[in-house]
C-alpha cells in the first residue's frame, strides 16, 4: 500500500477529530434538553438511556450489514440519517420529539459505530503501522486543542443568543466529515462481502470469549466518563456556579489534549496491561470523587477526569483491535459487539440515574452509580488478568 493512501487516512484522523461530532451541543446538552426542548432532569435521563438501550438492540445487527453490504457504504447512509435525526430535535421541541430523535439517532449511530475504526485498523495493521496509528489518534486528540476550546466557548455564546445554533453548527460539522469520509476514506484492502453460510465458521465460543473482558473493560471506561458526564451540568447547578461552566469546559479540554499529547510521547514506557490497570483505577476514582459535597473537590475530579478522558479512547481503539482475530472478516461485527456492551451499561446507568434521582438527592445518585460501576470494573479486570495467565485469552501482535 503506497504511503499516499496511509496519508489520506491520518488526513481523514485528524479531520474527524478537529469536526468533532456534537463538539457544540455536548458543552449544553442538558440545557437544550431542559430550556428548548422542556424535559425534567428526569425525563434527560430517561431519553438518554433510551438511546442506549436502542443501540444494544441495533449494535450487531448493524455491524453484520456493514461487514457483509460494504463498511464505508453503510457509513455513509447513517451519517444522512443523523443529520435528519438532528433536525428532527430542532423542528419538535417536546418530549415526543426527543423521543422520535433517540429512535432515529440510535439506528443510525449503530450502523456507523466500528466501521471508521475497523476499515483504518485493518489498513494501518496491513502496512505494519498500528504504532504509527496508535500515534496518530493520540496526536489527533492534542491538535484539536485550539479549535476544541474555540467551539466549546462559542457554543455557549450561540446558545445564549439563540438555543438552536449550536445544534445547527453540528450538523454543518456532520456533513463536512460526510464528505471526508467520500473523498478520504478507503474500503478495505483485500475486503469482500461476506457471505451468511460464513458466519458459523467466523465466529466460535474461544473468539467471543477473547474479545469479551476487554470489551467489557473498555465499556466501562466509556460509560463511567459518559454517566459523569452527564452530570457535569446538574452539578454545576446544584452548588449555583452554573454561569462558570463554560469556561470551565473550555479548561476541560485544555487537560484533555495536553493528555492525549504527552500520552503520544510516552506511551511506550508502559505495558498494555499496566495501561489497563491504571485507567481503570483512575477513572474509577474519579467518577466516586464527583459524590462529594464540595465543589473545589469534584472541580478537580472532573479535571482529573479529563486528563484520562485524553488517554483512554485511544488506547481504547488499539487494545480492542489487538483481541480480536486478525484473520475474521467479521471485524466491524466484533466491535459493534463491544458497542452493544457499552450501550447496556450506559443505558442501564442512566436509566438507574432517572430513577435515583427521584428518590436520592444528586451527589448521593452519582456515588451509588460510582461504587457500582468500580466494583465491577474491578471484578471484569480480575476475570481478564486470571483468563490471560492461564492463556485461555490471547492479545494478537
Amino acid at each position: 500500500m503506497d504511503k499516499k493512501t496511509i496519508t489520506k487516512h491520518k488526513l481523514l484522523i485528524y479531520l474527524c477529530t478537529i469536526f468533532n461530532f456534537e463538539v457544540f451541543i455536548g458543552p449544553i446538552l442538558v440545557f437544550f434538553y431542559t430550556k428548548y426542548m422542556g424535559l425534567s432532569f428526569s425525563q434527560y435521563f430517561f431519553i438518554d438511556g433510551l438511546i442506549f438501550v436502542l443501540l444494544a438492540l441495533f449494535e450487531i445487527p448493524s455491524g453484520y450489514i456493514a461487514d457483509k453490504f460494504g463498511r464505508k457504504k453503510v457509513l455513509l447512509i447513517s451519517q444522512v440519517f443523523i443529520w435528519i435525526s438532528m433536525l428532527v430535535r430542532i423542528l419538535i421541541p417536546s418530549f415526543i420529539g426527543a423521543l422520535i430523535f433517540a429512535i432515529m439517532y440510535a439506528l443510525s449511530l449503530a450502523m456507523s459505530s466500528g466501521n471508521v475504526n475497523a476499515l483504518i485498523f485493518e489498513l494501518f495493521s496491513k502496512n505494519n503501522c498500528v504504532n504509527e496509528l496508535e500515534k496518530t489518534y493520540a496526536k489527533s486528540y492534542s491538535i484539536s486543542l485550539i479549535s476544541t476550546i474555540l467551539f466549546v466557548s462559542l457554543s455557549s455564546i450561540l446558545f445564549q443568543y439563540n438555543m438552536i445554533l449550536p445544534l445547527i453548527f453540528d450538523m454543518l460539522f456532520l456533513f463536512i466529515n460526510f464528505i471526508a469520509n467520500i473523498f478520504l476514506l478507503k474500503d478495505n484492502l483485500n475486503y469482500k462481502p461476506v457471505k451468511k453460510e460464513n458466519l458459523q465458521k467466523s465466529f466460535n465460543k474461544n473468539e467471543i470469549l477473547n474479545v469479551t473482558p476487554i470489551f467489557i473493560i473498555t465499556s466501562l471506561w466509556f460509560v463511567i466518563t459518559r454517566v459523569s458526564f452527564s452530570y457535569y451540568q446538574p452539578i454545576f447547578e446544584n452548588f449555583n456556579v452554573e454561569k462558570y461552566y463554560g469556561f470551565v469546559f473550555a479548561l476541560f479540554n485544555v487537560f484533555c489534549a495536553v493528555s492525549s499529547y504527552i500520552y503520544s510521547k510516552s506511551k511506550n514506557k508502559l505495558s498494555y496491561k499496566s495501561i489497563i490497570l491504571l485507567l481503570s483505577s483512575f477513572i474509577g476514582v474519579s467518577f466516586i470523587g464527583m459524590s462529594f459535597n464540595n465543589i473545589i473537590v469534584i472541580i478537580f475530579m472532573i479535571f482529573f477526569q479529563q486528563v484520562l478522558r485524553g488517554i483512554y479512547p485511544t488506547f481504547s481503539n488499539i487494545i480492542k483491535n489487538l483481541y480480536i482475530n486478525p484473520t475474521t472478516k467479521f471485524r466491524v461485527t466484533y466491535l459493534s459487539y463491544a458497542s452493544f456492551i457499552s450501550a447496556i451499561f450506559s443505558g442501564l446507568m442512566l436509566a438507574l440515574s432517572s430513577l435515583l434521582l427521584k428518590y436520592f438527592s444528586l451527589l448521593n445518585s452519582i456515588k451509588i452509580l460510582s461504587i457500582s460501576l468500580f466494583l465491577i470494573l474491578l471484578v471484569t479486570i480480575i476475570i481478564h488478568n486470571i483468563l490471560i495467565r492461564k492463556n485461555i485469552i490471547k492479545l494478537y501482535n
